[in-house]
């Protein structure tokens, strides 16, 4: 913390946010808003993926070759071994 804080100053993103408020470019009201409706957004994705059901373990060998080499094709069935018992 001792190293980080004397940089704190040098933020770009803070340096930016004071210019524009000392320039009358922003304003309390609008970060505020910004803020809520960010949150909201990160919020409905949050919740969309957990509402998404989980996927066959697997199901990560799918999609990565046009054909699966064989290496993986055993490792997937596998895979498929271990969750049937």
């Amino acid at each position: 913390e001792a190293e980080v804080e004397p940089h704190r100053a040098e933020d770009p993103i803070r340096r930016l946010r004071s210019y524009m408020f000392n320039h009358g470019l922003w304003e309390e009201q609008k970060e505020l808003s910004l803020t809520a409706e960010c949150n909201h957004e990160v919020e409905a994705a949050v919740k969309a993926y957990l509402d998404t059901p989980a996927q066959e373990p697997e199901s990560m060998f799918d999609h990565l070759y046009a054909e699966l080499p064989e290496v993986l094709q055993e490792q997937r069935a596998a895979v498929g071994r271990k969750k049937h018992g």
